[in-house]
């Protein structure tokens, strides 16, 4: 269901994103994503530490427009955030390191049951349910720090916000799958109208531990993504025209290349 001007915007406000300019000049606005009106319609992208417009895409209609600037402001705070929280986990790491050091001067410390630890801790954060994350407004941290805690009760609150931040740099920006994750799916939105509609769909999915990114040639006919269109919309998600979609959204792709007969999902769909 496409949603409403007034629903995207309070869903930036009660989500506390930041970052963005809507329908005003963002010429001279580093790291930030703008909607603006347009002759032919609406147009959406993002500037770089230069103020330098990138990632630009069109619309015709102005609720589709609003939905991609939400979905690019949902990663850049997404991001953002992972960087606060590597920051802070450096920081105690080191507070961490520092306080082992004077502990341990003039003293024999065996390390092997420390480590033992930590190695078991991170299986355990490898190891959590984490597909039902990637639709949450705050890219899953919440949920998947509580289920953490739940699993390891042991585990200090800068253990968890430390393997957190590595789960998080691993899967939203690195794209690498772990635990019981499915795979992803992404798509190429192209045509004019009301509804986007997908014309190219990509699979990232992890077979023994290594990456493997595919895009959809036809029936059942995956081929490996040569042009590394999935690692680059990891490496720069702000320019990239690739958008994540459900596995559902994938499925009816699908049938769309049976068909021969590309249309809008039935999720946003414009109402007749």
């Amino acid at each position: 269901m496409t949603l409403t001007r007034e629903e995207i915007l309070t869903a930036i406000r009660s989500e506390g994103l930041s970052g963005f300019r809507c329908f005003e000049n963002a010429t001279n606005e580093t790291d930030v994503v703008a909607v603006q009106r347009t002759p032919d319609g609406w147009v959406v992208f993002a500037t770089d530490e230069r103020a330098t417009p990138v990632g630009r895409r069109e619309f015709s209609s102005e609720e589709p427009a609003l939905e991609n600037l939400l979905s690019r402001l949902r990663s850049l705070n997404s991001v953002a955030a992972w960087h606060a929280n590597n920051r802070e986990a450096r920081a105690a790491e080191r507070g961490a390191a520092g306080a082992g050091a004077v502990a341990g001067a003039g003293h024999s410390v065996d390390a092997t049951p420390l480590l033992a630890r930590v190695y078991d801790a991170i299986t355990a954060s490898d190891d959590l349910t984490i597909s039902d994350l990637s639709t949450r407004s705050d890219g899953g941290a919440t949920a998947y720090k509580s289920r953490l805690a739940a699993s390891r009760p042991t585990l200090s609150s800068a253990a968890i916000d430390a393997l957190a931040s590595r789960w998080f740099f691993r899967l939203r920006w690195l794209g690498i799958e772990s635990g019981q994750d499915a795979p992803r799916y992404f798509v190429r939105y192209g045509g004019e109208g009301a509804s986007p509609i997908p014309i190219a769909l990509y699979r990232r999915r992890t077979i023994d531990g290594v990456i493997v990114d595919e895009v959809l040639k036809d029936v059942g006919e995956w081929r490996a993504d040569a042009r590394r269109q999935i690692h680059n919309s990891f490496a720069f998600s702000l320019e990239s025209d690739l958008e994540e979609v459900t596995a559902a959204e994938a499925a009816e792709f699908e049938e769309m290349v049976r068909a021969r007969e590309y249309v809008p999902f039935t999720s946003t769909a414009a109402p007749r």
